[in-house]
């Protein structure tokens, strides 16, 4: 029961802490207008099970958007445990296709990446239950275009989830 309590907690605290949607900071200038929000599937999950992600651009703007990627990568995806330490980024197990990309938004366009984190760290080992953030972020060249966000997950032990 303490360790459910804890997770709860834990829980409570990244939701508060972190926003899911990304907030626009137009103190570096003048910055296109974009915003991103990031999704899973559930926010409690047993070990094991994949998390689903999702990812969206959405050009809030008036005018298109014209985003530049130095490759096939156009969104990361990581994932951080509750001391900030990284523990699992989908661009270390995957391969892109190395040219200059870009992709065109137009006002109202609505851009969205998924990803699978199976519960494994980087090494490809199961995580141990607990609280992480998972980030999605833009990968567009040029400060006017990076944009992230996160949203935290829950992993139970087995008798916990559905409780």
């Amino acid at each position: 029961m303490k360790k459910y309590l804890y997770l709860a907690v834990c829980l409570i605290v990244f939701l508060t802490v972190s926003p899911c949607r990304a907030a626009l900071d137009d103190s570096v200038g003048q910055r296109a207008s974009l915003a991103v929000d990031i999704q899973t599937d559930k926010v409690q999950y047993a070990p094991g099970e994949c998390v689903l992600v999702s990812f969206t651009v959405i050009n809030t703007g008036s005018e298109p958007v014209v985003l530049n990627f130095s490759s096939g990568r156009q969104v990361d995806f990581s994932v951080v445990d509750m001391s900030g330490i990284e523990v699992w980024r989908s661009s270390r197990h995957a391969l892109y296709i190395q040219a200059l990309t870009s992709m065109e938004l137009q006002p109202g366009e609505v851009e969205e990446f998924q990803e699978e984190w199976p519960q494994v760290n980087n090494s490809g080992e199961q995580v141990s239950p607990g609280i992480y953030q998972v980030i999605g972020q833009l990968t567009a060249n040029g400060i006017q275009h990076q944009r992230n966000a996160s949203i935290p997950v829950a992993i139970t032990p087995s008798s916990y989830v559905g409780n």
